[in-house]
């Protein structure tokens, strides 16, 4: 009797929120989701994308995924304190 492979496809998962940190364990920069996508599977370059977003604040982060569009909008939410 002949079984099939089973084929896995991995994709990241979105948590409540990223977070950067310095040597020193301080926080640097925080990304927060939107509590309707936390738990969805991430875009491809979305982590990339979240990088280059500057340090020293907190960001809210808005996920719009329709059949048409699929990008990520950020706002400041507040800024952190100096380290």
């Amino acid at each position: 009797m002949m079984s099939l492979p089973f084929v896995y496809t991995l994709s990241s998962i979105r948590g409540y929120s990223v977070v950067w940190r310095n040597a020193d364990n301080k926080v640097v920069k925080q990304a927060i989701y939107n509590n309707a996508k936390v738990f969805t599977p991430k875009f491809k370059t979305e982590f990339d994308a979240l990088s280059e977003l500057p340090n020293g604040y907190i960001y809210d982060l808005h996920v719009i995924n329709s059949n048409k569009v699929s990008k990520i909008l950020c706002t400041k939410r507040e800024k952190l304190p100096p380290l």
